[in-house]
């Protein structure tokens, strides 16, 4: 496992879990729908940091040649896929 990004991703998720439960405390009127927009306007810039952290811990990655056709190509072909005989 790689320590560093397990840090790099917990304390991202620490400072939104931080700052939703400063919220909380300071907004004890706040009904249900105003909770849900906090936590959706908070969480979901967490979950792009998230996958950018993901993305970033996997490397840079280059796809090898199409097995049948031997075109190389980030972008994914139309036609199925089939299966060998």
């Amino acid at each position: 496992m790689d320590t560093a990004l397990r840090e790099r991703m917990l304390a991202r998720a620490a400072e939104v879990v931080n700052t939703l439960a400063s919220w909380t405390h300071d907004h004890p009127e706040m009904d249900l729908d105003a909770r849900e927009d906090a936590v959706f306007a908070h969480g979901q810039p967490l979950l792009r940091d998230l996958l950018v952290l993901v993305a970033e811990g996997a490397g840079s990655r280059r796809p090898g040649p199409c097995p049948s056709c031997g075109v190389r190509s980030l972008e994914p072909t139309v036609r199925p896929r089939t299966r060998p005989s």
